[in-house]
């Protein structure tokens, strides 16, 4: 059986000479990543490992830069392997696998999103004949490799693997499939929006109560609540009386949305309180963190009695911009509506 090995894009460092987001003024890093951010109920993680599964490959490994990690990351994400060097344990996971008979593996780094068919990827290795081939979208290369794990250990001999893997002259491997990058927060709100309409294969995880309308286990939507396709109620979420979902939003688990506020066009990530009639429109909310995507503006809501965290995060949980005072949202919202 072919093996994958997946890595969790640096957040606040780099791997290899790869790009990274930076740390905060403050100095602090950065933890998280969109990979691991929950939408539409479930981690862009756990999403493509599972697509990975029932291609009939096995992930053997899922490696993550160590300064991601937390004390308690053992129990948080016992399913990541932090690493001070995550290329070099990508080499040894790729000698174990050749040693247990593997010759095919696949290695991805995310950070984008991206719908591919992996077994398409290995066989097309096969019959080019190649140690190495990796994924474009168009003329861009994705972090996306099919390699012959009996053959790479001959060429690497010590040298920088992520080099070898991006090297210019590389068999590349075009993917048509749904892509995306993942760099800034609308993107973030773009791919949910995607899924409830269908452009996507992220699909919702719960049950379509009605047409466009899922919600999953332990949600409570009170009297006088208006829920208006396409929306997405998570678990444990509960929508308040008076309130109006509507254009497209999501409301991730264990949120809370007070009385008679409306969401619009807008994602309430994970564990977020939205207070007493307030308006959110085309924004992602985060706790007591709010960006409005049309306009490029962010704001640290410091009154709890309009936004806030109903529990704190644990690190797998957080974005890359937690941890960024408002001064620097700011300039995140305005790189965002600027690209």
């Amino acid at each position: 059986m072919p093996k994958a090995i997946v890595i969790l894009q640096s957040e606040g460092g780099t791997i290899a000479g790869a790009p990274a987001r930076p740390t905060s003024s403050s100095g602090q890093t950065v933890r998280g990543s969109m990979a691991r951010l929950e939408i539409l109920g479930d981690s862009m993680m756990h999403r493509v490992t599972s697509q990975l599964r029932r291609a009939g490959i096995e992930t053997c490994a899922i490696l993550a830069d160590s300064s991601q990690s937390s004390p308690n990351r053992e129990v948080c994400e016992p399913e990541v392997t932090f690493s001070p060097d995550v290329w070099s344990d990508v080499s040894e996971h790729l000698t174990r696998s050749t040693e247990s008979g593997n010759e095919a593996a696949l290695i991805m780094r995310l950070g984008p999103y991206v719908e591919f068919d992996a077994a398409d990827l290995l066989q097309f290795r096969s019959d080019q004949d190649q140690v190495v081939v990796r994924a474009f979208s168009d003329q861009n290369p994705l972090d996306i490799w099919a390699v012959d794990a009996t053959r790479i250990s001959e060429i690497i001999d010590g040298g920088n693997l992520y080099g070898i893997l991006s090297g210019e002259q590389t068999t590349r491997y075009l993917v048509s499939g749904y892509i995306n990058r993942l760099e800034y927060p609308r993107d973030l709100r773009r791919l949910a929006a995607d899924g409830l309409n269908g452009k996507c294969e992220v699909r919702p995880i719960g049950f379509e109560v009605r047409p466009g309308v899922w919600m999953a286990e332990g949600v409570q939507i009170e009297k006088e609540a208006r829920i208006v396709a396409p929306a997405y109620i998570g678990e444990n979420v509960t929508i308040s009386r008076q309130c109006l979902i509507t254009r497209g939003s999501n409301i991730e688990r264990d949120s809370i949305v007070d009385y008679g506020t409306v969401i619009e066009d807008t994602s309430v990530l994970q564990n977020s309180y939205v207070g007493i009639g307030l308006d959110v429109s085309h924004s992602i909310v985060d706790g007591g963190k709010l960006l409005n995507l049309r306009h490029g503006v962010a704001l640290q809501i410091d009154d709890a009695a309009v936004m806030r965290r109903n529990n704190e995060l644990r690190s797998e949980e957080r974005n890359w911009w937690y941890g960024f005072s408002g001064e620097e949202l700011i300039q995140v919202a305005a790189e965002d509506r600027r690209s």
